[in-house]
Formats: structure tokens, sequence, C-alpha cells
């Protein structure tokens, strides 16, 4: 069972699926004056530029750890896919930061 592997398909697919929502959400409006409102600020540049940088650190995770051996490779994966999630933590729309309609 290869996990690393199956955690970069599965962001990968999600990334994919976030990339189709940006193109097609009304949360996304890049109007005039849209950097001075912080919902669409947080969805137009924030949100996709942490996401953005949390795929990219666990691509390079996992192709840093297929050059390793196995004792280093899972310290180098465990290292990236941690900064990845704090990433991806940090660029959550959690409801009390006042972006999304709450938890359900």
């Amino acid at each position: 069972m290869n996990l690393p592997l199956y955690t970069l398909v599965v962001f990968s697919l999600q990334f994919i699926l976030g990339v189709i929502l940006f193109f097609t959400s009304s949360l996304v409006n890049f109007s005039e004056g849209f950097m001075k409102n912080p919902g669409l600020r947080f969805f137009g540049i924030e949100h996709w530029l942490l996401m953005l940088i949390a795929i990219v650190l666990i691509h390079i995770g996992y192709i840093r750890s297929t050059r390793l051996d196995y004792v280093k490779g899972q310290k180098t994966i465990f290292l990236y896919y941690l900064i990845a999630l704090m990433i991806v933590l940090l660029g959550i729309p959690w409801p009390f930061r006042g972006f999304g309609n709450g938890w359900f």
C-alpha cells in the first residue's frame, strides 16, 4: 500500500475540482474593488493561491521521497505533507472567519 501516492492522487483530483469551481462559482468575482471586500478577496486570490502552494509542496515531497532511501524518504514525505496540511487548514473558509455559510 502506497499511502503517499494515494494522497497525491486524491489531492490532485480535489485540486482539479477546485479549478472547475473557481471558474464556475459566483463567489469568485473580479469586479472593480473586489480586493476591498474580504470575502471576494479570499475566494478570488487567497484560497486558490494557498491551495496551489499546498499541491506544489505535496508533489515536491513525493518526488523527493522517491529518490531517497526508505527512512529518509518517509521523513521527507512527513515534513512536506505536514506543511501542506497546515497551509490547507489555513486556506479553508472556516465559519468563524465569516466567508462560509456555516458548518452544514
